[in-house]
């Protein structure tokens, strides 16, 4: 309608039209992959409990004791936890909890952060429904909660950028229990392997996601002009390869022809 009005009009809207037609959420998708986007949770340096328990054969048991018994024994490679049972309500509880004791340190009312660094720990050795159920095994964790509601409790709480002066005890055994599975023979091996190859792998990462994002532009284009065949029967083609936007969260998605 506006190149009825304005004869010269199109060469300006054109661009624009380009602009509205692209997908934008996709490629806001792509980018912040290529980028990374930075955790929002911080956590303790751990290994899950899973990992722990497959890999470095660690064997975790429950104590009679609270949190401050936390301890890690080297010669039975046995891991020592406080029982803990969890409620429909104890997420409220142990925000409320860090929160309180974080307050209390600033004031210097509290010395250390004992609580905090326990829900560090638990937040750090939880990352699946796989991890809490080896804990549920040693009745490490009780409770009615579901495993993947436990799991999104422990990887929702934020850990508070505060540090105690002193290394607590806890944070002694953390450091233990990393020795020990560090050393484990396929541990150094994963390791090694990641050190020296994943920089490779980020690398095509990025090159498949810059690809992406330039077919998305190019089919963009398309949808405003009027492509030739040549330039059409490209980009049908690329595209049967690599599927441009026919998955949600996915960067490459083949296809069947």
């Amino acid at each position: 309608m506006a190149s009825e009005i304005c004869p010269g009009a199109s060469a300006f809207l054109q661009p624009l039209m380009i602009v509205l037609k692209l997908p934008w959420d996709k490629i806001i998708n792509l980018i912040k992959k290529m980028l990374g986007e930075n955790p929002a949770v911080l956590e303790i340096d751990i290994p899950s409990a899973s990992e722990l328990s497959r890999i470095g054969k660690i064997e975790f048991c429950m104590t009679p004791g609270g949190i401050r018994d936390v301890e890690f024994d080297d010669e039975t490679t046995t891991f020592y936890l406080p029982i803990l049972c969890l409620k429909p309500d104890s997420e409220v509880v142990l925000r409320n909890l860090v929160v309180y004791e974080g307050l209390m340190f600033k004031k210097g009312t509290f010395t250390n952060l004992d609580f905090t660094q326990y829900v560090d720990l638990m937040c750090g050795i939880i990352d699946s429904a796989k991890d809490v159920r080896v804990l549920r095994e040693k009745h490490i964790i009780e409770g009615d909660l579901e495993d993947d509601e436990i799991v999104k409790i422990f990887n929702g709480i934020s850990k508070p950028s505060m540090k105690t002066e002193e290394v607590s005890g806890l944070q002694k055994t953390v450091e233990r229990v990393n020795k020990y599975y560090g050393n484990v023979p396929r541990v150094k091996v994963y390791y090694f392997m990641k050190k020296y190859f994943l920089a490779w792998w980020k690398a095509i990462a990025i090159v498949f996601t810059l690809l992406n994002l330039m077919l998305l532009v190019v089919r963009g284009a398309c949808e405003v002009y009027e492509c030739n065949n040549s330039l059409g029967f490209g980009f049908v083609f690329v595209r049967l390869i690599f599927s441009v936007g026919t998955e949600r969260d996915g960067l490459v998605e083949f296809e069947r022809i």
